[in-house]
C-alpha cells in the first residue's frame, strides 16, 4: 500500500498502468532479484546509484554545518539579488527563507535551494549566471563564495537524487515482489500459463535430464532449420531453448 501510494503521486494513472504490465511481460528477468530477497537488492540498487547512505537525514548533516560568516554572505547574496535580475530576485526569497530555517529543513526547502544554483527547480545543469554582471563585478567576494557553495552542492544534489531514485527502486522492488506472487497463485488457480510460462518451461523441459534426451531425439528426426524471427529481441530463455 505504501509503495502503490508513493508512486502514485508520481506518475500519472496511465504510466501506472504501464508500469504493472511491464512488471508482468519482464517477470523472468525479475524473478531471480525477488528471489534473491530485498536486502540484496537494496545493497545492489545502492552500490549502482554510488550512494553513500540512504538516509537524507544523513545527507543534510553533511551539507548544513555553516559558520556564521557563511550566514552572513548567504544574507548579503539574498539583499544583493534582490536588486538583479529576474532569476536572481526569484533567488532572493529563497536564499532569505534558507538562511532562517536550516538546519531545519526539510525536501521543499532542500529542493528550493537548489533552483538558485541548478535550473528546472534544482534538478537541471547549473545556472550560467548566479548574480548579475554589475553586482558580480562590485562584490566579487559573493561571486566567489556562490560558486564555491555551486561546486559543493554538486554531490549533494547527486547524492540527494540518487536517494530519491533508491526509494522508487524500492517501491517498485515491492510491488514486483506481491504483484507476482498474487499472478502465480491466479494461474495456479485457474490452471493457465501465459506465454512467457511458454518458454521457461520448456527451458526447464530441455534441461530435464530424465525426458530431455528423449524430446531431443524426437526433434532431431523432424527438424533440419530453425528460423529466428526478430533475433534482436530474443531474451537469454529464448537463447537457450534455441
Amino acid at each position: 500500500y505504501y509503495a502503490v501510494r508513493a508512486l502514485a503521486g508520481k506518475i500519472a494513472e496511465k504510466t501506472f498502468k504501464e508500469l504493472l504490465e511491464s512488471l508482468i511481460l519482464e517477470r523472468g528477468k525479475l524473478m531471480h532479484i525477488i528471489a534473491q530477497g530485498r536486502e540484496i537488492a537494496a545493497a545492489q540498487t545502492m552500490h549502482a546509484l554510488g550512494l553513500k547512505t540512504t538516509s537524507r537525514e544523513n545527507l543534510l548533516a553533511e551539507l548544513l554545518p555553516y559558520s556564521d560568516a557563511d550566514a552572513v554572505i548567504l544574507k548579503r547574496a539574498a539583499t544583493l539579488m534582490a536588486e538583479g535580475t529576474n532569476d536572481d530576485q526569484k533567488a532572493a526569497p529563497i536564499i532569505v527563507q534558507w538562511a532562517a530555517t536550516y538546519p531545519q529543513v526539510g525536501e521543499q526547502e532542500v529542493l528550493a535551494y537548489l533552483s538558485v544554483f541548478y535550473i528546472k527547480g534544482g534538478l537541471g545543469t547549473p545556472r550560467a549566471k548566479l548574480l548579475k554582471k554589475a553586482l558580480a563585478d562590485d562584490h566579487p567576494d559573493i561571486l566567489e563564495w556562490l560558486q564555491k557553495e555551486a561546486a559543493r552542492l554538486e554531490f549533494f544534489r547527486d547524492q540527494w537524487l540518487g536517494v530519491e531514485a533508491f526509494e522508487d527502486s524500492m517501491h517498485v522492488w515491492d510491488i514486483a515482489n506481491a504483484l507476482l506472487s498474487f499472478y502465480e497463485d491466479l494461474k495456479l488457480h485457474r490452471g493457465v500459463l501465459d506465454y512467457e510460462d511458454l518458454i521457461q518451461q520448456t527451458e526447464r523441459l530441455l534441461r530435464n535430464p530424465r525426458v530431455a534426451p528423449w524430446i531431443l531425439y524426437k526433434l532431431d528426426g523432424g527438424l533440419d532449420h530453425l528460423l529466428v524471427d526478430e533475433a534482436q529481441d530474443t531474451s537469454p530463455v529464448q537463447w537457450n531453448v534455441v
